[in-house]
């Protein structure tokens, strides 16, 4: 929500300046966002009179300017087609910013002529341009030395808040104004409401066909208007706030949306029929907004529509065919309430994003829509002219009877702070809540424009808001006589995945649980039971079935901002149904670019599979699984790329996945670089045996020298690694210590389909030196153990 100072002061009579008001906004919870006074930034920017001019004696669009400016006579080179001797000019000079072109200006030499300045262009300061093609003509009135912004009229300082779901009554200035009026900046100036008296019969009626979508319709025929442009504090205001003035008649109705939070719509009279109506779309009806673009039509959504056509999606966009133009003579102006959860749906499901929707799907005043609509009117009549009919209406406000009780001592029960009971009458009085005594507490009845309040602890919030959180005292809390809680196995599991994440080089993430229907799909998901209700935004619309979804789209964000290098966890629950069984915790590990820091030889070596496969044996190491015992297979879900991925399994049980993410995948994302990824299904986990004792168990270190033997082996191709290595240590648990792959051939002298892998096997004798017979009965029984596990030969 943007606002400028002179707009506020429009409702707020207040002296304070710009820093009290942004100070109190933040006290009362409207978080103040940015300010931007033009002042700081383009104060500096001065008028100057261009005395005379003279042809430059090596340049033929160059002109040498004399400028009167308020440092003296400066001789200054331009370009600009329409500097001329005579007209009033924006100076800067040596050292100022240039905001439009990010520079700052320096003295120097223009093809060997010296340039004391710079005159500046609309676009050179940032500003929208008036059209003119050159620099900056300003009018007559402008005096020597001036400020431009004041010449302008732009000095007008911009204040951005944040406003939360729970507050659209700070959706208009007059909204914000109120605030500050209860905190004490200021007093509430008085809302004058027009009297409207129509000097004929609207020839245009209005009926509510659906009470529960539009329970308030209020309109006005306005005849012989002239839509030309508005007055210029309408559009100074509008542009300050990034809103683009089009004609008189649109621009008061976004005037109006940006002062009351009540948004309006005016139709073009003659090209609408007698009849308006607010009822749900038909099966098939479709309409052209505004913007051009064809929309097809629900039976949940609202529209305005007269006997023939829908003529508005309500309270989210009008429609072409009845828009105001410059040709625009008769208009009918619609004020109208609609059900929030209506406005809601329809622009979810249509993807339209606009000022009416965002303000009607957080619930407006449904009693301001005939004050609102006789302000509106009134305006067009003074800025457009006319003759206004008398006002039809249909249906009333919608307002539910809602009443709290509220005692002295409920806000000290809360918040611990000591408010005088008079005083807290005083600050709800000043919000415009209305009380009714009932002995020595209160019955306490909210403002129609404030929807959030919903009990008495929601009227303490709005008590100490305006007293001021910082009178909230910082108490300890008491110390509990109970035992002190624990972590359950399942809490303190998860506890060492993350620390040992973290001692991985991974930097923890914390993403949505939602993902978008196609994301979904992409990762086995995406069914209907599954699929939100109501989601907060249109592209978050289904519970994820894996958690690298949403690291994938954190991987394309910041790539896109030019960070390559990625190391990223995140453990949280992913969804396979609605049953909780089917919500496992799960812990994923996504590797992108160089990750130097896991190679002792800095060498920036690309992430590969490895890594994270090494991710995953120590996360599962750490807490209690027997990596050792652990079996590979190649059986990955389709987002995994099929020969460069693997599942870690015991048994039935699957621990996990790891490996590249298929670029088919990486091609959704618009991810252009290969991906590396881990998954742990943290339910899987079975933890270890409680140990009965807790001391170490015996160092078992052998005093006798170790042997290696190599052996080289002919195996089919299809036999993986993994099988063999599997096969050679069970041959004799008790003294193969360790196996290593050292050699991989097939080529000349290895039939077609075969491989040769060569390994080193280390022999540890325990309690004697072993023998030469020793070592070839252990050496036989490995031969044997491959021979009949892999089908494999010695070479």
């Amino acid at each position: 929500m943007k606002f400028t100072l002179s707009w506020l002061k429009d409702f707020l009579e207040t002296d304070a300046s710009v820093d009290v008001i942004a100070d109190a906004l933040n006290n009362l919870g409207l978080e103040v966002e940015d300010i931007y006074n033009p002042d700081k930034t383009l104060g500096a920017f001065t008028a100057g009179h261009i005395a005379q001019t003279q042809p430059h004696p090596d340049a033929d669009r160059l002109r040498i300017c004399t400028v009167n400016t308020k440092f003296g006579d400066l001789q200054i080179v331009c370009g600009a087609s329409n500097a001329r001797a005579g007209i009033n000019v924006c100076v800067s000079v040596p050292d100022m910013y240039i905001p439009g072109l990010a520079i700052t200006l320096k003295k120097g030499k223009i093809r060997g002529i010296e340039s004391h300045g710079m005159l500046c262009s609309f676009d050179e300061l940032g500003l929208p341009s008036d059209g003119t093609d050159g620099i900056m003509e300003l009018p007559d009135t402008a005096v020597v030395g001036q400020k431009v912004i004041d010449i302008l009229g732009i000095n007008d300082p911009v204040i951005e808040i944040a406003i939360t779901p729970n507050r659209p009554d700070a959706l208009g200035v007059y909204g914000v104004a109120r605030d500050l009026a209860a905190y004490g900046v200021g007093t509430l100036k008085t809302l004058n409401i027009p009297d409207i008296t129509g000097t004929f019969e609207s020839p245009i009626s209005v009926e509510l066909m659906h009470s529960e979508s539009c329970p308030h319709f209020v309109g006005a025929y306005i005849r012989n208007v002239k839509n030309g442009a508005s007055p210029d504090y309408i559009k100074k205001r509008l542009m300050a706030i990034g809103c683009n003035p089009k004609s008189a008649l649109v621009d008061i109705t976004n005037y109006m949306s940006y002062s009351f939070a009540r948004p309006l719509h005016v139709f073009d009279a003659d090209k609408i029929g007698t009849k308006i109506q607010a009822r749900l779309a038909h099966s098939g009806e479709k309409i052209t907004s505004l913007k051009d673009i064809e929309y097809h039509l629900s039976e949940h959504d609202i529209v305005i529509a007269d006997e023939n056509m829908p003529h508005a999606i309500a309270g989210v966009m009008g429609g072409l065919i009845s828009g105001c133009d410059e040709n625009t003579q008769n208009v009918f102006l619609e004020s109208a309430y609609f059900n929030p959860k209506y406005i809601a749906q329809t622009g979810r499901r249509t993807g339209i994003l606009s000022d009416a929707r965002y303000r009607f799907e957080r619930g407006i005043d449904p009693e301001f829509t005939l004050d609102g609509a006789k302000i509106a009117v009134d305006m067009i009549v003074k800025i457009c002219g006319g003759d206004v009919s008398n006002i039809v209406e249909s249906g009333t406000p919608h307002r539910p009877d809602e009443a709290f009780l509220l005692t002295p001592n409920d806000v000290k029960n809360i918040t611990a702070v000591d408010i005088p009971w008079d005083k807290q009458q005083d600050i709800l009085k000043s919000l415009g809540f209305k009380m009714i005594a009932q002995g020595a507490n209160l019955i306490v009845i909210p403002p129609s424009y404030r929807p959030d309040i919903k009990g008495n602890t929601d009227l303490t919030e709005e008590i100490i808001r305006i007293y001021g959180i910082n009178h909230i005292p910082c108490l300890t809390l008491p110390v509990s006589d109970s035992a002190k809680p624990v972590l359950s196995d399942a809490q303190k599991r998860i506890v060492r995945l993350r620390q040992n994440a973290v001692h991985l080089g991974l930097n923890e993430s914390v993403t949505y649980s939602f993902v978008s229907s196609e994301q979904a799909k992409l990762f086995g998901g995406g069914d209907d039971a599954l699929r939100l209700v109501n989601p907060i935004a249109s592209y978050l619309s289904d519970m994820r079935p894996s958690i690298l979804p949403t690291l994938l789209g954190a991987v394309k964000n910041n790539t896109a901002h030019n960070m390559k290098n990625h190391a990223l966890f995140e453990i949280g629950r992913i969804f396979h149904g609605i049953d909780a069984d089917k919500q496992p915790q799960s812990l994923a590990v996504i590797r992108t670019g160089q990750n130097h820091d896991k190679d002792w030889t800095k060498s920036n070596r690309t992430a590969d599979i490895y890594d994270v496969k090494s991710d995953m044996l120590r996360l599962l190491e750490c807490v209690g699984v027997p990596v050792s015992g652990l079996q590979i297979s190649t059986k990955t879900p389709d987002y995994y790329h099929p020969n460069r991925s693997g599942v870690l399994a015991l048994g039935k049980t699957i621990y996990g996945y790891f490996g590249e993410i298929h670029p088919k995948i990486l091609g959704a994302y618009d991810i252009d670089v290969p991906v590396m990824a881990a998954e742990i299904f943290i339910d899987n986990i079975i933890p270890p045996k409680d140990k009965k004792t807790t001391a170490l168990p015996p160092l078992k270190i052998s005093p006798l020298q170790s042997i290696m033997r190599d052996f080289a082996f002919v195996l089919d191709d299809a036999v993986t690694a993994e099988t063999l290595v599997r096969s050679v240590r069970k041959a004799d648990k008790d003294y193969i210590s360790d196996v290593n792959i050292f050699d991989i051939y097939a080529g000349e002298h290895i039939e077609t389909g075969k491989k040769s892998v060569a390994i080193s096997v280390t022999l540890q004798p325990r309690d004697k030196t072993l023998t030469d017979s020793d070592i070839e009965t252990i050496s036989g029984a490995i031969i044997s153990s491959v021979s009949k596990d892999t089908g494999g030969y010695l070479r």
